[in-house]
């Protein structure tokens, strides 16, 4: 009997030996980061058939620099070596949009220690454009653009935007961020300041932010000043926020906390909103390795999976508020493949109410986006808002660069809209210099605003149909620039609307 049971425990031995060598984490092992080597190329590779044009291009960019890229490392000199850590810290250089494609490999030194290699290749981060538009009068508007996403090789972000047109109006957009404050890994610094001759607008950002899906723990402090510059309205949104999560990707627990000093001086009357709101959200990803979903030719770490989360809100006097109020919000997302097919949708709802004014606001939308390959895509987008407001002005505009393309933002004001957009999008194969593709987009957009206490009817919607040129440079961190769409409104009265930008957000 014995020699059996000796047998048994044997065979038990063996086979936990041999699962656990082969499901042995790096971490498990006494191996260590001796040397870590950045292979760094610049935007095309130096071969010697490379063209002049492209030669020229490699000289005008400034390649990224060791202090960017270790910034998204999880790992460092000296560490054990973890095939999660590297896999994560992949993952963080491939998401950065001044790196057309990023990966990380290891060799042997010894027994115990490894060379880590990470490979970069940059593409393009200056963008030079020009964007016409009509501001929320009317007013026709050419804005210079200048965008640049790895600022002197820094991984650092600034955004100009200037009217040509009016030269003399004080129409200007700025932007700042910093995700390596003073050189301090994970802090963020991000400011803003945008101006037009109707309204000013300010924004200040400064935290922590998590590293990957394992960091635990997140926090912000935010100032948010909007002005009208037309009537005595002046909104400040200062706030404190957190996140803390048990630090995994599958069945993801993610805890917020925001505390809101909101205040709003309207016509000489100083309203005090002051909130706090809670939520969780629950998540189960998991990450796949694709390319050409979202950015054309390159490599993408894709979450599959879903999220549900919820949350509320608590406007109260005890608070610092003169107005009480509640809140809550929920928020599904899932996304999946299908075959070859990705399938991704998002639905949102927040909605609050304030006692004091009878006011409240309802904020549902809808998000679909099916991708069929790598160069024909289907986007749906459907949202409807409502505000009940205590101000005397219409606080929604659709039309032209506001989601109805086709007819003029000062034809459809109101207190609440609802409004659908679909897109199919299809980029050609053939590629062009090297760096760019050209595609084409057909688009339907179908909305109306509507005044307090009237009916929403499908009936009365306005439509539109258009057809828009881009072409994609897919080398670039902009990544789609310059686009040029004709609409066709499908009342009658009003007619087609042409427009070219060098920016387009969908």
């Amino acid at each position: 009997m014995m020699p059996k049971i000796r047998i048994l425990i044997f065979i038990i031995i063996a086979c936990f030996t041999i699962f656990s060598a082969a499901g042995i984490s790096a971490d498990d092992t006494k191996v260590y980061i001796a040397e870590i080597i950045f292979n760094r190329q610049p935007i095309f590779k130096n071969d010697t058939d490379i063209k002049k044009m492209h030669k020229l291009i490699n000289h005008l960019h400034i390649t990224t620099k060791p202090s960017a890229i270790k910034k998204d490392l999880l790992f460092d000199i000296g560490d054990r070596l973890d095939i999660e850590k590297l896999n994560q810290s992949e993952r963080n250089l491939r998401s950065r949009k001044y790196f057309f494609d990023a990966n990380i490999n290891f060799n042997y030194i010894t027994d115990t220690s490894v060379k880590v290699i990470i490979n970069t290749q940059d593409q393009w981060t200056t963008t030079l454009g020009i964007k016409y538009y009509k501001d929320e009068r009317g007013k026709s508007s050419v804005k210079l653009i200048l965008k640049e996403h790895n600022l002197l090789g820094l991984g650092k972000e600034l955004k100009i935007k200037k009217d040509i047109l009016n030269i003399n109006d004080n129409n200007q957009d700025l932007e700042y961020v910093d995700d390596n404050f003073l050189g301090m890994k994970n802090m963020v610094l991000m400011g803003a300041y945008s101006e037009t001759p109707y309204s000013l607008s300010k924004k200040l950002k400064l935290g922590r932010k998590c590293a990957s899906d394992f960091d635990k723990y997140s926090y912000y402090i935010n100032s948010i000043k909007n002005e009208s510059l037309t009537a005595i309205d002046v909104i400040n949104d200062n706030y404190i926020e957190a996140y803390i999560s048990n630090g995994r990707l599958v069945d993801r627990i993610e805890l917020s906390l925001r505390a809101h000093s909101f205040s709003n001086d309207y016509k000489n009357k100083l309203l005090k909103f002051n909130y706090i709101s809670a939520g969780v959200n629950y998540s189960s990803y998991k990450y796949i390795k694709t390319k050409g979903l979202f950015k054309y030719g390159q490599t993408e770490d894709i979450k599959l999976g879903y999220q549900i989360g919820a949350g509320v809100k608590l406007i109260n006097k005890i608070l610092g508020a003169n107005i009480n109020g509640y809140g809550w919000e929920a928020n599904f997302k899932h996304s999946y493949n299908n075959n070859r097919d990705f399938i991704f949708q998002n639905y949102n709802f927040d909605y609050y109410y304030l006692n004091d004014f009878s006011n409240n606001h309802l904020d549902f939308k809808i998000e679909y986006l099916h991708l069929y390959t790598e160069n024909f895509k289907f986007m749906n987008k459907l949202a409807f808002e409502k505000r009940h407001t205590y101000k005397d002005e219409l606080v929604y505009a659709l039309g032209e660069n506001k989601g109805l393309r086709g007819y003029k933002s000062m034809l459809l004001e109101g207190n609440k809209f609802l409004l659908l957009n679909s897109e199919l999008q299809y980029i050609f194969k053939k590629e062009l210099l090297k760096f760019m593709y050209s595609g084409i987009n057909i688009f339907y957009d179908a909305g109306r605003t509507y005044n307090q206490g009237e009916q929403v009817k499908l009936n009365k919607f306005y439509h539109n149909v258009g057809l828009s040129f881009r072409l994609i440079l897919y080398r670039s961190s902009s990544f789609e620039e310059f686009n040029f769409a004709i609409v066709m409104p499908f009342k009658n009265k009003y007619s087609p609307f042409f427009s070219f930008q060098t920016n387009i957000d969908f």
